[in-house]
């Protein structure tokens, strides 16, 4: 009887788990996390949207610094150019870095063609070339790109011409690859913004209370008897005067051993348990532009 009301008693203040609040957490704890998962998504689209409100030369400007060495080298590398060993290729290659971006490429001794490796490259270059200048607005970016022109047109017209310097040169790359990159941050703007949005989810919570109690009880007992018997031997004479010995049974008397062995168990517990249990599916898809 004592340990059913300990149940009784742990079970008469359930009032006081703080169920509500831990369900309570739980819930708004889910919905705050997925409505700043929504506003960082929305904050990055509105960051990502405002880059392409500036003009191509602004943002050419301000990203043409960016362009590292081996986007320069993958980009010149992409075009079919003259054949040239590996050793001058490489030297070529280095000779786009500085600080030797003031000089101009040499052609080792062979006359303005196309068919030298630089003028190759320059020729392979010149329709993007023409196509940037035309799409910059600002007459101050047009000077390098200006200089790829002018010789890529005199040498086709069998002219004498100047070789681009080193510095011209990569600075067109440059802003070749930064337009390129422009138009595929348009293209990506124009499909829409691509959003990690919840389909369906389930929030459950539990509280599992259980009172338990085991009462065990064992008795044992063994008893062992044991008889011992006492004798006495005297001498005695006999006919032709010998002795003989003589036993006499005196007394028997029983020993009795009781052993008990006694155990006794008595347990008793409550337990309470409360979890949660949060699955939320996602998928992802694009908010198409309107406008």
């Amino acid at each position: 009887m004592p340990r059913f009301n300990s149940a009784m008693d742990t079970a008469a203040r359930f009032g006081e788990i703080p169920f509500v609040e831990f369900t309570q957490e739980l819930i708004t704890g889910i919905f705050d996390s997925l409505v700043e998962a929504h506003i960082l998504q929305m904050e990055e689209y509105a960051e990502f949207v405002q880059t392409l409100t500036q003009d191509l030369s602004s943002y050419i400007n301000n990203t043409n610094d960016g362009v590292s060495f081996e986007e320069i080298t993958d980009f010149v590398l992409k075009y079919e150019l003259p054949q040239i060993p590996e050793a001058q290729l490489e030297a070529a290659l280095d000779a786009l870095q500085p600080p030797a971006a003031g000089a101009a490429p040499t052609t080792t001794g062979a006359p303005a063609t196309t068919d030298t490796w630089w003028g190759g490259l320059i020729n392979a270059l010149a329709p993007a070339v023409d196509s940037l200048v035309d799409k910059i607005e600002d007459p101050s970016d047009h000077t390098d790109l200006q200089a790829m022109q002018a010789y890529n047109d005199a040498v086709l017209a069998g002219n004498a011409a100047t070789m681009p310097n080193y510095n011209e040169i990569t600075s067109s790359i440059a802003k070749l690859i930064s337009s390129n990159k422009y138009s595929l941050l348009q293209n990506l703007a124009q499909q829409g913004m691509m959003r990690l949005v919840v389909t369906d989810g389930e929030i459950e919570t539990k509280l599992t209370f259980s009172t338990w109690q085991e009462d065990e009880n064992t008795f044992q007992r063994k008893t062992r008897s044991k008889a011992r018997e006492a004798t006495k031997t005297k001498l005695r004479r006999g006919s032709l005067g010998a002795y003989k010995k003589a036993r006499k049974r005196i007394k028997t008397r029983n020993v009795t051993v009781n052993t008990a062995k006694s155990y006794h168990r008595d347990t008793s517990g409550t337990k309470v348990d409360i979890f949660g249990r949060v699955m939320i599916r996602f998928k992802t898809d694009y908010s198409p532009l309107n406008g």
